[in-house]
């Protein structure tokens, strides 16, 4: 049950981090308000589920900030109240980071920073689909605002391409044959060949082709490809995640 809980404590705080911070990518004024209440309802959405997992008084205040800015966000990401917006952004995602402190365990190493990297890699393809979604809603968006989050992408995905080779060298011993650690020598491999498959090298594929699609500005194509991306990027950090909070391997 444990077990359970972090995998769906570390997916939920991806996918909000990922919706709140990557948002600052695309100013509102250019998606119109509707984006970020849309965002901002699947962040809720998120955090509601988070609460059930973890309900303490502090968990309750934080999370509570945060509801609150998600709430104002769309309110005053036009008109008047653009000018505080920036201001409640920082709000929202100061918060957000304060419950993946929490959720680090109040403390900042190796493994925590591998499970950032991790949240950023997962939350900025999501946020990237999302927002290739909303080109139906606004035809006329600049492909541009989806170019900077594919950027994003290539920038992340070298990180964490490195963080599998210290985790492969670090931990070579499970690797070798008749290794019973973590699931045994060949679980292991399995898991590592799925992990670098599945999570880094297809995904890696799609991405070239929506970097190529988006430029032709084939959006509804190039949003396609980011759906099938974000169910990989979910199957390889849940391979990830199982080996780092089951065994304690960063992988």
């Amino acid at each position: 049950m444990e077990l359970t809980y972090q995998l769906l404590s570390y997916f939920l705080l991806s996918v909000s981090l990922g919706l709140s911070l990557f948002s600052a990518l695309v100013k509102p004024s250019s998606t119109g308000a509707g984006f970020i209440k849309l965002i901002n309802n699947v962040n809720l959405s998120s955090l509601m589920l988070l609460l059930v997992l973890e309900h303490s008084a502090l968990h309750l205040a934080v999370t509570g900030l945060v509801i609150l800015t998600l709430v104002l966000g769309p309110m005053l990401a036009e008109g008047k109240g653009s000018k505080i917006y920036p201001i409640n952004f920082v709000a929202q995602n100061a918060g957000l980071f304060y419950l993946i402190y929490l959720f680090l365990g109040k403390e900042f190493n190796y493994a925590n920073f591998y499970l950032i990297s991790g949240m950023g890699y997962l939350g900025i393809i999501t946020y990237a689909m999302i927002l290739g979604h909303w080109y139906l809603v606004v035809p006329k968006l600049s492909e541009w605002h989806l170019k900077k989050a594919l950027i994003l992408f290539w920038a992340i995905l070298p990180l964490k391409l490195s963080l599998l080779g210290v985790a492969y060298f670090s931990n070579e011993s499970l690797f070798i044959s008749g290794s019973n650690g973590a699931m045994g020598y060949i679980f292991n491999w399995i898991m590592l060949l799925m992990r670098f498959g599945w999570g880094y090298l297809v995904i890696a594929i799609m991405g070239y082709y929506t970097w190529r699609l988006t430029k032709m500005r084939s959006i509804q194509s190039a949003t396609g490809v980011l759906y099938v991306m974000t169910f990989f990027v979910f199957i390889g950090e849940l391979i990830a995640g199982y080996y780092h909070f089951k065994y304690g391997i960063s992988l």
